[in-house]
């Protein structure tokens, strides 16, 4: 492959008629399909179901702690020292679930093809990277290794990097038989 073939393949994943996977795949192979403007490259990764709807479990359960929490605290009693608890944490997970809307989530499914229980273990967690870019730019000045780390810049890249049309997925196969993981960030 020469430096023209490389270019091609560089203004091609430029301009967007080839995805970054597809360019890479392109870059290491020696040989070249010709890229035509307009190729269907295949369908882009759907994002899963949980994506949708996985800031309204959230918000969900930080709403049921609050009235949790609100409920304990008008009862009369010691019954406010579970209360304060409660809804601090319900507010949290509330405000995680909102920030949330937006965000880009990271999945995690670990499927054990072995005979072994459990056969599939999965997580999903959302990634507020915008919020938290906020929290480490307004409170980093009184950590002093933030100000030597561009921690912040780098949420706020990976925030304008990773979207839903557009996931990062990471798919490892042990083999026939063996277990799968598959990442999925989006």
């Amino acid at each position: 492959m020469d430096d023209q073939d490389r270019e091609r393949i560089l203004d091609a994943l430029d301009s967007g008629d080839i995805s970054a996977g597809e360019a890479l795949k392109r870059l290491e192979a020696d040989e070249l399909a010709p890229i035509a403007v307009g190729q269907d490259l295949g369908a882009p990764e759907k994002a899963p179901a949980w994506r949708r709807y996985g800031w309204i479990v959230l918000f969900d359960i930080g709403l049921v702690l609050t009235a949790g929490g609100i409920g304990l605290a008008s009862l009369a009693g010691w019954w406010w020292l579970l209360a304060a608890p409660l809804l601090l944490l319900g507010l949290v997970i509330g405000g995680l679930g909102l920030a949330s809307i937006r965000s880009p989530w990271l999945h995690v499914q670990i499927d054990n093809n072995d005979g072994e229980w459990p056969k599939r273990l999965q997580f999903a967690l959302p990634l507020p990277l915008r919020p938290t870019a906020w929290l480490v730019r307004t409170f980093g000045q009184y950590v002093p290794q933030f100000n030597q780390t561009g921690l912040d810049e780098l949420l706020i890249a990976m925030s304008g990097e990773l979207s839903v049309d557009d996931p990062i997925v990471i798919d490892v196969h042990e083999g026939d038989g063996g277990e799968r993981v598959r990442v999925y960030f989006g």
